[in-house]
This record gives structure tokens, C-alpha cells and sequence, in this order.
């Protein structure tokens, strides 16, 4: 069981998906999940790649056009146990290393909610 689970969903994301694997690596909170689900990307064999620099505890590969919604859907089915879900999109950023412990100590001092929302920054 980890702390959180982060699933990323990945369509045709070769321009920027190493960035945002790269952000999740470098948080300093280092209990977590890391799920990556592609949708059938044009660009696989790139996509391929680039999950093999970054290792994630779970890389799926739809078989059939799943779309953001039911790849999320299909990333929630490994590490049940984990106690937060984070989705996370293939080109968000988070150049701050520290999200993930904030989030935690944040989590932590508030009694463990059901549910938090962050809101997008752009």
C-alpha cells in the first residue's frame, strides 16, 4: 500500500510526456504509485520509450479506445489499496518537488478527508 496513486492517462503525448513523468520522479514524497494507461497513442513505440527511462509500477496498454474518462477507469483497477488517487494529465507540469509531500502534510493535518479537490493553476 502507498500514500497515493498517480494515474496518467497518455494519448499521442511524445512531445511532452517525459516532463511530466520527470516532475513526478522528482518529488521528494517517494510513497506512491506511479500508473501510466495509454489509449491506443499513434505514437507507442515513442511512448514505449519513454515509459522505460521513467519505470512506472503500472504501464497498461488499452486494447480498445478507452478516451481520458475510461483510461482513468482502467488505471483505478491496479493498487487498490492505496489511500489517495491523484490523476494526473500527460503534459501538466510540476516544476515544485515538494507538491506531493505538501499535499501529504496537508492531508495529514486535516483528519485524512474523503475527497480533496485541487483547483488548476494555468
Amino acid at each position: 500500500m502507498s500514500y497515493f496513486r498517480i494515474i496518467v492517462p497518455i494519448y499521442n503525448s511524445e512531445p511532452y510526456l517525459a516532463r511530466a513523468l520527470r516532475d513526478v520522479r522528482k518529488q521528494t514524497f517517494k510513497d506512491y504509485h506511479l500508473v501510466t494507461v495509454d489509449d491506443m497513442s499513434f505514437d507507442q513505440k515513442a511512448i514505449k520509450s519513454i515509459l522505460k527511462e521513467f519505470k512506472p509500477d503500472a504501464a497498461i496498454f488499452n486494447k480498445t479506445k478507452r478516451f481520458n474518462g475510461g483510461s482513468r477507469n482502467v488505471g483505478c483497477e491496479r493498487f487498490k489499496d492505496d489511500l489517495y488517487t491523484l490523476f494526473m494529465d500527460n503534459d501538466d507540469e510540476m516544476p515544485d518537488p515538494e507538491t506531493f509531500q505538501k499535499l501529504h502534510d496537508f492531508i495529514e493535518a486535516h483528519g485524512r478527508p474523503d475527497l480533496i479537490r485541487l483547483p488548476y493553476i494555468s
